[in-house]
């Protein structure tokens, strides 16, 4: 577990598909979302908004995008 300061919630999940540091996960092929502090993972499917909100996990997903 990251032991620095989480920050906004939306800045703690990260998008992950087809990633270089993050595993492919054979459960999420459509990929997940991943707390970088607690490390927990919900599927793409499910999403993230009920515990971030709508807009933020938009930005999250968004992220991806401009990380590629």
């Amino acid at each position: 577990m990251n032991t620095q300061d989480p920050g906004p919630p939306k800045k703690q999940w990260r998008f992950i598909y087809e990633d270089l540091v993050e595993p492919k996960l054979p459960q999420y092929p459509m990929g997940y979302y991943l707390n970088k502090y607690t490390r927990e993972i919900k599927s793409f499917e499910d999403g993230i908004a009920s515990i971030i909100g709508k807009d933020d996990e938009l930005h999250v997903y968004n992220q991806w995008y401009f990380e590629q």
